[in-house]
């Protein structure tokens, strides 16, 4: 009985992530990961003009591991977002940062961003999926896949998120020409 606790446990442990913010491996410029992501949406778009401000969830992990791709000035979450359009007094203008039209107004009226987030695919429920969003246009630049195999080799920072952010470095490498020549914020 013990044992089957003990491998209950293991096996629930390895289906959980670590959420670990790791470096960039200085040889190769990307995250270990030991899988690959798919990347479903790759749109050209000038980067460089954006980069001062990235916004993602109000999640330590998420917020960390962009800081660390070194390539946005500053990233930010919702919530620091929402204190910034209080303090400019644009509240008026812009009454929330939690949806899309909210979003949008923020871009247009304190400053133009890009918005990474994650979600999960509607017809594929066991794909997790990286978005960088142009909050002015709506549009998707970007996005990328994997799948969660919940049961195996359960979800985790090196078959999960790391190859979602692996994706990312190659599409900002592709669309920005000082992407690894400057030193971004920390």
């Amino acid at each position: 009985m013990k044992f089957i606790w003990l491998a209950a446990a293991a096996l629930l442990a390895s289906a959980c992530s670590s959420f670990e913010v790791s470096a960039l491996d200085p040889k190769t410029g990307y995250l270990k990961a030991s899988v690959k992501a798919t990347t479903i949406i790759n749109k050209p778009f000038d980067l460089d003009a954006r980069k001062d401000l990235v916004l993602v969830q109000n999640d330590p992990f998420v917020l960390g591991q962009t800081k660390a791709l070194g390539y946005f000035n500053e990233v930010i979450t919702n919530e620091q977002l929402e204190v910034r359009i209080i303090q400019n007094n644009l509240g008026d203008k812009v009454a929330s940062v939690r949806e899309r039209i909210g979003l949008n107004n923020a871009a247009k009226y304190y400053k133009p961003f890009l918005w990474l987030r994650f979600d999960i695919n509607d017809t594929k429920s066991e794909y997790v999926q990286i978005y960088l969003t142009d909050p002015l246009t709506m549009e998707d630049l970007f996005a990328a896949e994997v799948y969660m195999d919940t049961v195996w080799a359960g979800v985790n920072d090196d078959n999960a998120w790391y190859p979602l952010f692996n994706e990312l470095i190659a599409y900002v490498k592709a669309n920005s020409a000082t992407y690894g020549k400057t030193t971004a914020a920390p």
